[in-house]
């Protein structure tokens, strides 16, 4: 079973490793100037080279009560390369899109406190980071009249309970490519809006 697949995973993701510490009387007198300009130059290196690795890091943001539906997705998606942070309702969900952008976020419909539906709504209604990031409804019920509900309410695709993998996948490809495309169509249009700007301030002079 899906269970068995996937097994438990841990709720902390966002988790920095930090170098360890040594004492600099003892590099004082084990190092020579040279050397330690070396290691200096060295530890800067590394540092830059894990920023890069940070901020190409894909973040999902989960939007789910139950503990098991959330550790089976947590693994799904840190298998496709996700970090993931979570929410167990809307008002935490509208809370954690203030602090992160997030790559894409899998939202459930039936939630205590605030439902999948209004918190879309507030998520994409207030300026924060992830107004327009992709949200896709994770949910068991699969009518007709809740995808309507869904997709009214601002999401932009659906899975249905319990999660097959190959269509988590198919959906990660899809809004990931449309996300990424509709970000260089706006860097497009802002650079032509330079260009404009640019060309009256010429024909003004």
């Amino acid at each position: 079973g899906i269970n068995a697949e996937y097994g438990v995973m841990s709720s902390s993701f966002d988790v920095a490793s930090s170098p360890s510490k040594s004492s600099s009387s003892d590099l004082s007198t084990s190092l020579s100037s040279s050397s330690l300009s070396s290691l200096s130059l060295s530890s800067s290196n590394t540092t830059i080279k894990e920023a890069k690795v940070q901020t190409n890091q894909r973040r999902a943001l989960i939007v789910e009560d139950n503990a098991t539906n959330l550790k089976i997705l947590s693994k799904m998606l840190n298998l496709e390369g996700f970090l993931c942070s979570n929410a167990t309702n809307g008002v935490e969900a509208v809370e954690a899109v203030k602090d992160k952008k997030y790559s894409l976020i899998f939202m459930d419909v039936q939630m205590p406190v605030m439902d999948g539906l209004q918190a879309t709504r507030e998520i994409q209604r207030n300026p924060n980071p992830n107004h327009q990031t992709p949200i896709i409804a994770v949910t068991a019920s699969v009518s007709p009249e809740e995808k309507d509900l869904c997709f009214q309410a601002g999401m932009c695709d659906f899975i249905p309970k319990p999660i097959n993998k190959k269509l988590l996948v198919e959906k990660i490809k899809k809004w990931l490519i449309t996300d990424n495309n509709n970000n260089n169509n706006n860097n497009n249009n802002n650079n032509n809006n330079n260009n404009n700007n640019n060309n009256n301030n010429r024909n003004n002079k």
